[in-house]
Protein backbone atom coordinates (compact mmCIF):
# COMPACT_ATOMS: atom_id res chain seq x y z
CA UNK A 1 0.00 0.00 0.00
CA UNK A 2 1.68 3.50 -0.96
CA UNK A 3 1.48 6.04 1.56
CA UNK A 4 0.60 9.97 0.74
CA UNK A 5 4.04 11.61 0.63
CA UNK A 6 3.79 14.10 3.83
CA UNK A 7 4.33 17.61 2.75
CA UNK A 8 8.72 18.49 3.16
CA UNK A 9 7.60 21.96 4.94
CA UNK A 10 4.44 20.16 6.57
CA UNK A 11 7.12 17.46 7.78
CA UNK A 12 9.80 20.12 9.26
CA UNK A 13 7.30 22.16 11.19
CA UNK A 14 5.91 18.99 13.00
CA UNK A 15 9.34 17.57 13.79
CA UNK A 16 10.08 21.38 15.35
CA UNK A 17 7.07 20.89 17.62
CA UNK A 18 7.58 17.75 18.78
CA UNK A 19 11.15 19.07 20.17
CA UNK A 20 10.09 21.70 21.73
CA UNK A 21 7.01 19.19 23.21
CA UNK A 22 10.29 17.01 24.38
CA UNK A 23 12.26 19.96 25.72
CA UNK A 24 9.55 22.06 27.69
CA UNK A 25 9.80 21.05 31.41
CA UNK A 26 6.92 20.89 33.14
CA UNK A 27 6.13 23.66 35.52
CA UNK A 28 3.72 24.49 38.36
CA UNK A 29 2.63 27.48 38.77
CA UNK A 30 2.89 29.29 42.57
CA UNK A 31 -0.87 30.06 43.72
CA UNK A 32 -1.76 34.08 44.32
CA UNK A 33 -1.21 35.08 47.83
CA UNK A 34 -4.61 34.97 50.19
CA UNK A 35 -6.79 37.92 50.62
CA UNK A 36 -8.86 37.67 53.17
CA UNK A 37 -11.79 39.31 52.86
CA UNK A 38 -13.82 39.03 55.86
CA UNK A 39 -13.53 37.28 59.28
CA UNK A 40 -16.77 36.24 61.40
CA UNK A 41 -16.11 35.58 65.15
CA UNK A 42 -17.89 32.69 67.43
CA UNK A 43 -16.04 33.43 70.76
CA UNK A 44 -18.73 31.09 72.72
CA UNK A 45 -17.64 28.21 70.20
CA UNK A 46 -14.16 29.09 69.84
CA UNK A 47 -14.64 29.03 66.02
CA UNK A 48 -13.79 31.46 63.50
CA UNK A 49 -15.21 31.70 59.81
CA UNK A 50 -12.93 32.92 56.93
CA UNK A 51 -13.85 34.19 53.43
CA UNK A 52 -11.46 35.46 50.89
CA UNK A 53 -9.83 34.93 47.66
CA UNK A 54 -7.28 32.40 46.81
CA UNK A 55 -7.48 30.55 49.65
CA UNK A 56 -7.09 27.24 48.05
CA UNK A 57 -7.31 25.08 44.92
CA UNK A 58 -9.65 21.78 45.42
CA UNK A 59 -8.75 21.80 48.82
CA UNK A 60 -6.81 23.48 51.29
CA UNK A 61 -3.56 22.83 51.96
CA UNK A 62 -1.59 24.79 54.34
CA UNK A 63 -1.97 26.70 58.31
CA UNK A 64 -4.18 28.97 59.92
CA UNK A 65 -2.68 31.06 62.37
CA UNK A 66 -3.85 33.99 65.21
CA UNK A 67 -1.15 36.47 66.23
CA UNK A 68 -2.52 37.46 69.76
CA UNK A 69 -0.44 40.48 70.91
CA UNK A 70 0.39 39.30 74.48
CA UNK A 71 0.91 35.58 73.95
CA UNK A 72 2.40 35.09 70.28
CA UNK A 73 0.67 32.53 67.77
CA UNK A 74 -2.04 29.54 67.84
CA UNK A 75 -2.24 27.14 65.26
CA UNK A 76 -6.16 26.82 64.08
CA UNK A 77 -7.49 23.55 63.26
CA UNK A 78 -9.33 23.87 59.61
CA UNK A 79 -12.83 22.19 60.55
CA UNK A 80 -13.81 22.85 56.54
CA UNK A 81 -12.91 24.36 53.43
CA UNK A 82 -15.60 25.33 50.90
CA UNK A 83 -16.14 27.48 47.25
CA UNK A 84 -18.56 29.54 47.34
CA UNK A 85 -20.25 30.27 43.67
CA UNK A 86 -20.21 33.60 42.69
CA UNK A 87 -24.10 35.85 43.30
CA UNK A 88 -24.68 39.26 42.07
CA UNK A 89 -24.26 40.69 45.37
CA UNK A 90 -20.21 39.29 45.26
CA UNK A 91 -19.65 38.28 41.59
CA UNK A 92 -16.57 36.69 41.56
CA UNK A 93 -15.12 33.10 43.44
CA UNK A 94 -14.60 32.87 46.70
CA UNK A 95 -14.04 30.45 49.23
CA UNK A 96 -14.34 29.55 53.12
CA UNK A 97 -12.69 28.22 55.94
CA UNK A 98 -13.99 27.35 59.17
CA UNK A 99 -11.58 26.82 62.07
CA UNK A 100 -11.49 26.04 65.46
CA UNK A 101 -9.25 25.64 67.91
CA UNK A 102 -9.03 29.42 70.12
CA UNK A 103 -8.99 29.35 73.45
CA UNK A 104 -11.90 29.45 75.94
CA UNK A 105 -10.63 32.85 77.59
CA UNK A 106 -10.38 34.34 73.94
CA UNK A 107 -12.81 36.97 75.18
CA UNK A 108 -10.40 38.17 77.59
CA UNK A 109 -7.80 39.41 74.85
CA UNK A 110 -9.57 42.81 74.04
CA UNK A 111 -7.67 44.34 71.08
CA UNK A 112 -6.48 44.26 67.63
CA UNK A 113 -4.46 40.88 66.58
CA UNK A 114 -3.36 39.80 63.14
CA UNK A 115 -4.75 36.89 61.75
CA UNK A 116 -2.61 35.01 58.98
CA UNK A 117 -3.82 32.48 56.42
CA UNK A 118 -0.54 30.11 54.84
CA UNK A 119 -1.24 28.80 51.87
CA UNK A 120 1.02 25.72 51.37
CA UNK A 121 2.79 24.34 47.72
CA UNK A 122 5.90 23.02 46.69
CA UNK A 123 8.53 23.43 43.78
CA UNK A 124 11.43 21.22 43.22
CA UNK A 125 14.72 22.30 44.96
CA UNK A 126 17.54 20.40 43.57
CA UNK A 127 15.17 17.56 42.31
CA UNK A 128 13.40 17.38 46.32
CA UNK A 129 10.02 18.68 46.51
CA UNK A 130 10.46 21.54 49.10
CA UNK A 131 7.41 22.96 51.02
CA UNK A 132 6.95 26.53 50.51
CA UNK A 133 3.88 29.36 51.37
CA UNK A 134 2.11 31.96 49.56
CA UNK A 135 0.82 34.36 53.17
CA UNK A 136 -2.19 36.25 53.30
CA UNK A 137 -3.13 38.30 56.48
CA UNK A 138 -5.87 40.44 58.26
CA UNK A 139 -6.42 41.93 61.15
CA UNK A 140 -9.14 40.69 64.07
CA UNK A 141 -10.74 42.49 66.83
CA UNK A 142 -11.77 40.94 69.92
CA UNK A 143 -13.96 43.17 72.16
CA UNK A 144 -14.22 46.99 72.56
CA UNK A 145 -11.31 48.57 71.35
CA UNK A 146 -10.40 52.20 73.01
CA UNK A 147 -10.20 55.41 71.54
CA UNK A 148 -6.21 55.68 71.88
CA UNK A 149 -4.16 54.01 68.30
CA UNK A 150 -1.31 51.71 69.28
CA UNK A 151 0.84 54.93 69.14
CA UNK A 152 -0.46 56.76 71.65
CA UNK A 153 -2.91 59.24 69.57
CA UNK A 154 -6.05 59.25 70.22
CA UNK A 155 -8.55 57.80 66.93
CA UNK A 156 -6.17 55.96 65.02
CA UNK A 157 -6.82 52.56 64.30
CA UNK A 158 -5.41 49.78 62.46
CA UNK A 159 -5.55 50.01 58.64
CA UNK A 160 -3.66 46.83 57.91
CA UNK A 161 -0.98 44.22 59.09
CA UNK A 162 1.63 42.49 57.35
CA UNK A 163 4.50 40.37 57.89
CA UNK A 164 7.73 41.87 55.98
CA UNK A 165 10.65 39.61 54.63
CA UNK A 166 12.47 39.61 57.88
CA UNK A 167 9.43 37.90 59.57
CA UNK A 168 8.51 40.99 61.20
CA UNK A 169 4.77 42.45 61.92
CA UNK A 170 4.38 45.68 60.53
CA UNK A 171 1.01 47.20 61.58
CA UNK A 172 0.11 50.21 59.44
CA UNK A 173 -2.21 52.92 61.16
CA UNK A 174 -5.00 54.66 59.64
CA UNK A 175 -3.10 57.94 59.64
CA UNK A 176 -0.50 56.29 57.81
CA UNK A 177 2.16 55.69 59.86
CA UNK A 178 3.83 52.13 60.87
CA UNK A 179 4.70 50.61 63.48
CA UNK A 180 7.23 47.24 63.65
CA UNK A 181 5.65 45.12 65.90
CA UNK A 182 8.93 43.01 66.16
CA UNK A 183 9.40 39.06 64.79
CA UNK A 184 6.58 36.72 64.59
CA UNK A 185 8.65 33.98 63.30
CA UNK A 186 12.18 32.86 63.12
CA UNK A 187 13.29 34.26 59.36
CA UNK A 188 16.44 32.87 59.39
CA UNK A 189 15.33 29.39 60.31
CA UNK A 190 16.04 26.35 57.61
CA UNK A 191 15.90 22.26 57.70
CA UNK A 192 17.66 20.29 55.54
CA UNK A 193 18.96 16.59 54.67
CA UNK A 194 21.70 14.72 53.69
CA UNK A 195 19.47 12.33 51.03
CA UNK A 196 16.97 11.81 49.01
CA UNK A 197 16.82 8.22 49.01
CA UNK A 198 17.79 4.05 50.13
CA UNK A 199 17.08 1.05 49.03
CA UNK A 200 16.54 -2.05 50.94
CA UNK A 201 16.91 -5.72 49.79
CA UNK A 202 14.13 -8.44 51.28
CA UNK A 203 16.07 -8.60 54.19
CA UNK A 204 15.80 -5.30 55.39
CA UNK A 205 18.11 -3.49 58.31
CA UNK A 206 18.67 -0.12 59.17
CA UNK A 207 19.79 3.23 58.37
CA UNK A 208 20.71 6.74 59.05
CA UNK A 209 20.95 10.34 57.77
CA UNK A 210 21.65 13.15 59.23
CA UNK A 211 19.27 16.18 59.80
CA UNK A 212 20.58 20.12 59.44
CA UNK A 213 18.55 22.40 61.31
CA UNK A 214 18.60 25.62 63.27
CA UNK A 215 14.82 25.49 64.29
CA UNK A 216 12.50 22.79 65.51
CA UNK A 217 11.54 20.19 63.08
CA UNK A 218 9.34 17.15 63.32
CA UNK A 219 8.68 13.98 61.38
CA UNK A 220 6.78 11.64 60.54
CA UNK A 221 5.92 8.67 58.12
CA UNK A 222 3.69 8.26 55.13
CA UNK A 223 2.56 5.66 52.74
CA UNK A 224 3.29 2.10 55.11
CA UNK A 225 0.30 0.46 56.09
CA UNK A 226 2.15 -2.60 58.33
CA UNK A 227 4.30 -0.64 59.82
CA UNK A 228 7.69 -2.35 58.30
CA UNK A 229 9.23 1.15 58.77
CA UNK A 230 9.62 2.44 61.94
CA UNK A 231 12.09 5.24 64.00
CA UNK A 232 13.60 4.44 67.23
CA UNK A 233 14.15 8.05 67.90
CA UNK A 234 11.62 10.06 69.74
CA UNK A 235 8.56 11.37 67.93
CA UNK A 236 8.22 14.73 69.75
CA UNK A 237 9.20 17.88 68.39
CA UNK A 238 12.84 18.11 67.68
CA UNK A 239 15.46 20.81 67.63
CA UNK A 240 18.79 21.52 65.92
CA UNK A 241 21.08 18.96 64.26
CA UNK A 242 20.62 14.97 64.60
CA UNK A 243 21.55 11.56 63.29
CA UNK A 244 17.93 10.47 62.20
CA UNK A 245 17.76 6.33 62.30
CA UNK A 246 15.22 3.69 61.22
CA UNK A 247 14.62 0.50 61.24
CA UNK A 248 13.11 -1.69 57.61
CA UNK A 249 11.66 -4.86 58.54
CA UNK A 250 12.49 -7.69 56.69
CA UNK A 251 10.14 -8.37 53.53
CA UNK A 252 8.26 -11.99 53.47
CA UNK A 253 5.79 -11.06 50.28
CA UNK A 254 7.29 -11.08 46.30
CA UNK A 255 5.89 -7.28 45.90
CA UNK A 256 8.03 -4.22 46.37
CA UNK A 257 7.41 -1.50 48.74
CA UNK A 258 8.43 1.95 49.32
CA UNK A 259 7.42 4.60 51.85
CA UNK A 260 8.46 8.25 52.73
CA UNK A 261 9.59 9.58 55.72
CA UNK A 262 8.51 13.24 56.08
CA UNK A 263 10.76 16.09 57.93
CA UNK A 264 9.31 19.42 58.05
CA UNK A 265 10.10 22.25 60.21
CA UNK A 266 7.28 24.29 62.51
CA UNK A 267 9.34 27.53 63.24
CA UNK A 268 9.77 30.40 60.42
CA UNK A 269 9.85 29.29 56.88
CA UNK A 270 8.62 25.99 56.36
CA UNK A 271 10.29 23.48 54.87
CA UNK A 272 9.49 19.56 54.01
CA UNK A 273 11.72 17.35 53.26
CA UNK A 274 11.08 13.67 51.76
CA UNK A 275 13.20 10.82 52.26
CA UNK A 276 12.08 7.79 50.41
CA UNK A 277 12.55 4.18 51.34
CA UNK A 278 12.11 1.18 48.97
CA UNK A 279 12.59 -2.47 49.37
CA UNK A 280 12.83 -5.08 46.90
CA UNK A 281 11.49 -8.79 47.29
CA UNK A 282 13.68 -11.59 47.02
CA UNK A 283 14.59 -12.92 43.32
Amino acid sequence: MNLPLLNKTAAILIKSLLSIVAITPQVTAAPKNPKVTSVELDLDAGKMIITGRYLGGKKFRGDVMLHLAETGPITLKVDRYKKLQPTEEVPILLQQLRVSGLPQNIAEFTGVHLLEVRRKYTEKVDGVSVVKYKIGTSTVTIGAVGPAGADGQDGEGVASANINAEGNLIVTLTNGSEINAGQVGVSNAYLQISGSLALFDFTGGSGSLDVQSNTDWEWEIDGQIDGWLTSPDDGSLQNGDKTFTYEVAPLEGNAPREANIIFQSTNGPRYEWYFTVRQQPQL
